[in-house]
């Protein structure tokens, strides 16, 4: 059941209830303080310090809450987005366009949440206590040609221009009844245009016009409608048309066609929560929301001007009784973001006030007259009532809180991780601001003297009798009094101490030594490792509220892209680097009606971990693999690889290069052959250009001459030369006329 807001007036009244349910004054508190905001509160504390310190009074307020959301925040959106699609039945074919649904989601993930989204988001939770999601639907820029359908029919009906003749001039569409001007025979009454060239009727009739076009033989403004289409437009329906030969078929392609280059029309937007209000009816589920603030009336103008409102110079608004919204523009103050109080002048000098209120099914939109002097306080207030975006499922604003309590308002129940922080920051910014300002006054004070008193009333001082008054830098004594001048005594509390003890408490609440350690160069890497998974464990519940709430989302998109009947496509840029030398191609992903309604379950995760814990955790996972508590596959689960048996397979191929090609150190078999393979192959090429020489002759054997017979020997025979004719050392031969043989040497000498 709807709100079903009437007028202007219901707005007003619901507007008022909400506000005064929720006052935002804690809000505003906790981002005094992150923000560096407290001069106020500092200011009043500095009328306690007494009129003496007026005139020294100096405000600190410190930076270290904010640092530590930064540090946080950084670490949080560092993490992934990682989605599933579990088929909820056995279907043949269901699985995989599942599988394509699921890539597609990711990469609508991807447009709704960018970094600096993700970043506001994780920033709203830490600092404000909780961020509101709100999707929203941007105008489609793609589909303005295409909004004049009749103008593209006629066009797509007339010859090309191209051809000599344009049949705008045709007495035809003219409906005067009175022959084209360049041609002479008028048109027949079955539709056919029949002109002809100046060639003498050697050219036939250009083409004949369909019967549906009969429509426009009295609409005489058709040609200027036309030439007001884009030319890109009109291309491509033409070519459309010709193809399909239906002008129904025609525009569902050139408009799809559209649609894939204009983009994802759907974003997401973190609403600033001082201009927000809403109320749930059940945990982070809105049933009605709430922004309400001052915004610039240009920006307004720009999106209510559709629905036929505008603003004379005085700031009166007035209505047209036609209506020109643009082609696909289904949601209205998608790009209107109220601004909260005190912000510049310069930015909202003529400005207005917005209230945009959304339940379930319907968004009422209220934009009341300019804040000027010559404003028309009784004009007409611009009251629009539209169909959400996620009609019947969602308000389109989604809460992820930060840490939470069971009591208390609809936005007050959530509370900042960091609150302990906020608190500590915001008495120490009073306490230092004390510190400094009584240090400041201290040291730039004129200095006192101690000055004895006179012996007699009103008797002279003899400035010979004691010190002299010190001199100023203009050469003038400086007034003395007689008398001792003495200060109040101050009580006992030490504020150094104090402020000690403020930054003692201050210390539990800080993660820079979890980040770091304690800085010491013997400070094992596990130990550090493991104190940030500790503590990065106490953020994994933020992580999953942020999952629960993009599922949510998810699952509300689907189920109005299935009814709605629309087919979605979404630009996707792969991940990661460019690997290869390749330019790498990514088509627009699409998620049509049927794949929407699939039966199918989404699982969102985020992780909450940073390097250093990932390692931990493989050396944790390490440890019980050698131990043998857990499996290799259980142990590459546990570190994180989504695929475990492609990773085997990815293992053993590379343990067969290894084996084969080896290390420095060893080569592997297939080395070791290419090394043979080589080897032999040089040997050869070597005997081949170089033939080997006859071995040389055994030691101590005559040489020879040319013939191989011994040298002739003479008077200058040398050593061991033979004269001719006798042979050096002869070989005895026995009585059978055999050779003897040696005799076998005794086992293990050798012969």
């Amino acid at each position: 059941m709807g709100l079903d807001l009437k007028d202007a007036e219901d707005v007003k009244r619901l507007r008022e209830e909400l506000r005064t349910r929720d006052k935002h004054e804690a809000l505003r508190n906790w981002r005094d303080v992150r923000d560096r905001a407290m001069d106020g509160r500092l200011g009043v504390f500095g009328g306690v310090l007494g009129e003496a310190y007026n005139k020294a009074f100096t405000p600190v307020q410190s930076q270290e809450p904010d640092q530590e959301i930064q540090d946080r925040k950084h670490i949080l959106v560092a993490n992934e987005t990682e989605i599933e699609c579990v088929v909820k039945t056995t279907e043949s074919g269901v699985r995989d366009k599942a599988q394509k649904l699921q890539d597609a989601l990711d990469a609508v993930l991807d447009q709704l949440f960018p970094i600096e989204v993700a970043e506001d988001e994780v920033d709203a939770i830490l600092g404000d206590g909780a961020a509101v999601i709100c999707i929203e639907r941007i105008p489609s820029t793609a589909l303005a040609g295409y909004a004049d359908r009749e103008a593209l029919e006629y066009d797509a009906e007339q010859p090309d221009e191209e051809d000599g003749h344009d049949c705008d001039d045709c007495a035809f569409f003219r409906g005067d009844g009175t022959p084209c001007a360049v041609v002479s025979a008028p048109v027949s009454a079955d539709g056919t245009c029949d002109w002809w060239t100046d060639d003498e009727g050697k050219t036939p009739p250009r083409r004949k016009l369909s019967p549906d076009a009969a429509h426009y033989r009295d609409d005489a403004d058709i040609t200027t409608r036309r030439q007001a289409v884009p030319r890109q437009a009109r291309d491509r329906y033409r070519a459309a048309y010709a193809k399909a030969g239906n002008h129904a078929k025609a525009y569902r392609q050139a408009t799809s066609d559209a649609e894939k280059e204009g983009g994802f029309t759907y974003r997401g937007r973190v609403v600033d929560r001082e201009t927000f209000w809403g109320w749930e009816d059940q945990p982070y589920e809105l049933a009605i929301g709430m922004e309400d603030g001052d915004m610039p009336l240009a920006p307004v103008l720009d999106v209510i001007g559709g629905f036929g409102w505008h603003a004379d110079e005085d700031g009166c608004f007035f209505k047209l009784q036609k209506e020109n919204k643009d082609t696909g523009m289904l949601a209205l103050g998608v790009s209107l973001h109220p601004l909260k109080e005190g912000v510049s002048e310069f930015l909202t000098s003529n400005k207005v006030r917005y209230t945009r209120i959304a339940d379930r099914d319907t968004v009422y939109v209220l934009v009341e007259h300019m804040k000027g002097e010559t404003a028309c306080q009784d004009c007409e207030s611009p009251f629009l009532t539209f169909e959400g975006i996620m009609a019947g499922r969602s308000t389109a604003y989604y809460v992820v809180p930060g840490d939470t309590k069971a009591r208390g308002n609809t936005m007050d129940r959530y509370k900042p991780p960091v609150l302990g922080q906020l608190v500590m920051a915001e008495l120490s910014n009073i306490v230092d601001t004390a510190n400094l300002t009584m240090a400041i006054y201290e040291a730039s004070r004129t200095p006192l003297q101690n000055m004895p008193a006179p012996t007699q009333a009103g008797a002279p001082l003899d400035p010979t009798l004691d010190a002299k008054s010190r001199v100023g830098k203009d050469g003038r004594p400086q007034p003395t009094v007689a008398g001792e001048v003495t200060m109040e005594p101050s009580s006992e509390i030490d504020m150094m101490k104090l402020r000690q003890m403020i930054d003692e408490q201050t210390q539990r609440y800080r993660s820079h030594d979890f980040m770091v350690g304690s800085g010491s160069a013997g400070e094992p890497a596990a130990h550090l490792a493991l104190m940030q998974t500790a503590y990065l464990t106490t953020m994994t519940p933020i992580q999953m509220r942020r999952a629960a709430a993009r599922k949510r989302i998810l699952e509300d998109l689907l189920a109005s892209w299935a009814k709605s009947g629309e087919t979605q496509y979404v630009p996707y840029l792969p991940k990661g680097p460019n690997r290869t030398h390749e330019v790498r191609v990514a088509a627009p992903r699409e998620i049509t009606p049927e794949m929407a309604a699939l039966p199918v379950a989404l699982r969102v995760t985020i992780g909450a971990e940073s390097p250093a814990t990932k390692w931990a955790r493989e050396q944790a996972v390490r440890s019980q693999i050698e131990f043998g508590m857990i499996s290799m596959t259980t142990g590459m689960e546990e570190a994180g690889v989504k695929d475990p048996d492609f990773e085997w397979e990815r293992k053993l191929k590379d343990n067969a290069r290894a084996l084969a090609i080896g290390t420095p150190m060893q080569p592997g078999r297939f080395a070791i052959y290419v090394e043979q393979l080589v080897e032999q192959y040089v040997t050869q090429a070597m005997q081949t250009m170089y033939p080997a020489a006859p071995p040389p002759p055994p030691a101590g054997a005559p040489m020879g001459g040319p013939m191989g017979n011994p040298m002739a020997g003479g008077t200058d025979q040398g050593p061991g030369m033979t004269p001719p004719g006798t042979m050096a050392n002869p070989a005895p031969v026995l009585s059978n006329g055999g050779t003897p043989t040696a005799a076998a040497a005794p086992p293990g000498v050798v012969g």
